[in-house]
């Protein structure tokens, strides 16, 4: 599934079937699994200050409208006062926003559950797959591995592709 959000003037396309699965090249992935929480969760927080932003916004339009019509009518009912901002086609539009801030926080944070849980699975299958190895009397000296992880670290290719409002994509 690729997801996309967008927190502040940034796009992020997120796939999610290569980031949070686990991939046949487990040196790579165990490379990089603590660096993608860290980013994503610098996006959770991204994500949960926008969503802090916006009801603030909407609570101060809310404030502003119903002391509007207050001054018009100062013995107007609250409720009514409620239904006439619920009524405004500015409150749908918040409301809206809101409900796109719920869904990037909401997905960000079990996208960061999804990469906590991956990381303990990497170093089982990577235990697993190192006794295999070991078990056929195959061996690797380890120049060779720290060669192999160099190369794959400049091949990586990233499961995030960011974008600014604009349509330039960037790195």
């Amino acid at each position: 599934m690729i997801k996309k959000i967008i927190i502040g003037n940034e796009t992020i396309e997120v796939d999610t079937e290569v980031l949070a699965a686990i991939g046949e090249n487990l040196t790579r992935e165990m490379d990089q699994i603590s660096a993608l929480i860290a980013s994503y969760g610098a996006y959770l927080a991204a994500a949960k200050k926008q969503q802090i932003a916006q009801k603030a916004r909407y609570r101060h339009w809310k404030a502003k409208f119903k002391d509007a019509l207050f001054k018009n009518d100062p013995k107007l009912a609250d409720a009514k006062a409620t239904n006439a901002v619920e009524a405004d086609e500015t409150f749908l539009k918040y409301k809206e926003q809101e409900a796109e801030c719920v869904e990037a926080v909401e997905f960000l944070d079990k996208l960061v559950d999804a990469l906590k849980e991956k990381s303990p699975n990497l170093r089982s299958r990577g235990a697993w797959a190192r006794k295999e190895f070991e078990s056929t009397g195959m061996t690797t000296t380890y120049r060779k591995i720290d060669s192999k992880k160099q190369e794959l670290r400049e091949t990586n290719k990233r499961p995030v592709q960011r974008a600014s409002k604009q349509g330039r994509r960037t790195k």
